[in-house]
């Protein structure tokens, strides 16, 4: 709806959201209406619009298809926003990463643990991190509350 809007309102320009080249092709076309008795600026704005629609609808349908795919991994743990681990692009096919920590996305200052497969509850300092190849976190620290 957004890319719609945009390039409604827009034309060419609005095309940016989500292709760069040829909005900037289509956009050189409009400027040249002057010369066409606007003819080709409302070609350029349609183009533009009916791109841009489609654009936003392919890479919507692939984000879903990949998230799909990841079932949990593509889904933030409730109030935190990890990706350290979840770093992955529709079509990769590589493994998730190992167990360990990895700096927490919300608070720099600290650790998360990743058991291979997904986030856990168990964090801690930074500034503790054990010594890499620690099979399991250190449960000295407790998880955090809800």
């Amino acid at each position: 709806m957004l890319a719609f809007i945009l390039t409604f309102f827009l034309g060419p320009l609005g095309l940016l959201y989500v292709k760069v080249m040829p909005a900037l092709l289509l956009f050189l076309v409009a400027l040249t209406g002057y010369f066409t008795f606007w003819v080709t600026t409302a070609v350029a704005w349609i183009v533009s619009i009916v791109w841009a629609c489609v654009e936003a609808s392919r890479r919507h349908r692939a984000s879903e298809s990949w998230r799909a795919s990841t079932g949990d991994q593509g889904i933030p743990v409730p109030g935190y926003q990890q990706t350290a681990a979840l770093a992955y692009y529709p079509g990769q096919d590589a493994p998730l990463p190992p167990p360990g920590w990895y700096p927490d996305a919300v608070d720099a200052t600290k650790v998360r643990w990743w058991d291979g497969s997904h986030w856990t509850g168990d964090a801690q300092p930074a500034s503790q991190l054990p010594p890499p190849g620690t099979a399991r976190p250190d449960l000295r620290f407790p998880p955090p509350a809800g």
